[in-house]
């Protein structure tokens, strides 16, 4: 505890700036400083309150104002709040208060978010080249927007969704943007076509880089049974009659390899390599080498929710593959059961077809047409 007192006989006014001699009274303030090494310090500061000289001043009384390190009405020192205003920003509320407490300046969560909310958030110019892209509040629940200079990588501003009117509201507000770097959503595509149609719309290269690599992923396991006859693996042959649907084939070359990641760890195992060395040289964790070790793996089980067209897909597939009917005759004995999308989805698995777009209506099938 250090004993501070002022020895300036003069103090101003804050409100008119008049200078006074006259002392009111005396009390007394307790400032925390950073500490010094392993010590807390704290200054006791002895201030007088001053009478105004102004006789037209509307404070009658008022104290001394010790500059700028110590604000009026502060119970820590500037370099002090700014010390734990920094901590707050880099850690949060409850493990910025944990850090403070082990450099000596013991302070509560509450007290850390207060400060930064005292900060104040510079002004920031429009950037010509504006990145836009949405982050989750609460994931699966609540999104918001975020809006980032890309030139000078740095942030702009948090918008409280990423609803299409409060980012047209944004863009509106700040003229000026040349280029909109944003995902393949539509949201932010209709916004920025509307407050800005004079900018140029780029994909951003994140979303660039993975909607190339879903789209490579998807080719190359529809021609997975071509690279396997290119590397020299063959699989199973399956009945050329039952044709794979998407998901089952996914699964099929998923179950491959997985197949082909056991025997890469039998054969390792056979040469004699522990299980540490067969993480290390297939990138994987040695629970999993353990449990390869243990037996083959199985496929997953997806779940399948039933439709309206289950009970009646053994049918379809007769009439689609072995008579070659056509989508008008299943319209006529399906009538008000089948949709356009499941006609065509189904037809397209079992004969391959072109069908046409049909609306169907109706309540209840009619099975008096069946031959």
């Amino acid at each position: 505890m250090l004993i501070v007192t002022s020895t300036n006989p003069v103090a101003c006014c804050p409100v008119c700036q008049a200078a006074s001699r006259q002392v009111h009274c005396y009390y007394t303030r307790t400032i925390t400083d950073l500490g010094w090494a392993d010590f807390q310090v704290q200054l006791k500061l002895h201030v007088r309150r001053f009478v105004c000289s102004n006789a037209m001043c509307t404070r009658r009384t008022f104290a001394e104002r010790l500059g700028e390190p110590i604000t009026a009405y502060a119970r820590r020192t500037k370099r002090c709040a700014s010390r734990l205003q920094t901590i707050g920003l880099l850690l949060g509320g409850n493990a910025g208060a944990l850090l403070a407490k082990r450099m000596g300046l013991p302070v509560s969560s509450d007290t850390l978010l207060r400060l930064i909310r005292a900060l104040e958030v510079p002004e920031r110019a429009t950037p010509e080249v504006l990145g836009i892209d949405d982050f989750a509040l609460r994931k699966g629940q609540k999104y918001g927007t975020i809006l980032v200079d890309v030139e000078n990588h740095c942030l702009v501003d948090l918008l409280p969704d990423r609803e299409k009117a409060t980012v047209i509201a944004w863009m509106k507000a700040h003229s000026g943007v040349k280029v909109v770097s944003r995902d393949r959503g539509v949201t932010y595509a209709d916004a920025a076509r509307e407050a800005l149609p004079e900018a140029i719309q780029v994909a951003d290269r994140f979303h660039l880089s993975q909607n190339l690599g879903e789209t490579l992923e998807r080719i190359l396991r529809r021609q997975y049974p071509t690279i396997q006859e290119l590397f020299g693996h063959s699989d199973p042959v399956t009945d050329p009659s039952l044709p794979l649907k998407r998901w089952e084939a996914e699964k099929q070359v998923s179950q491959g390899r997985r197949m082909a990641i056991y025997e890469h760890v039998l054969a390792l195992d056979a040469q004699g390599c522990n299980q540490t060395e067969i993480a290390e040289q297939l990138r994987m964790s040695r629970k999993r080498v353990r449990q390869l070790l243990k037996g083959p793996p199985q496929p997953p089980i997806y779940k399948q929710r039933s439709t309206k067209l289950a009970p009646h897909k053994s049918y379809l597939k007769r009439r689609f593959v072995e008579e070659g009917c056509e989508n008008l005759a299943v319209k006529r004995d399906y009538h008000g059961i089948l949709t356009e999308e499941s006609v065509r989805k189904e037809g397209a698995e079992h004969a391959g077809d072109k069908l046409e777009l049909l609306s169907f209506s109706g309540s209840e099938p009619d099975h008096t047409g069946f031959h």
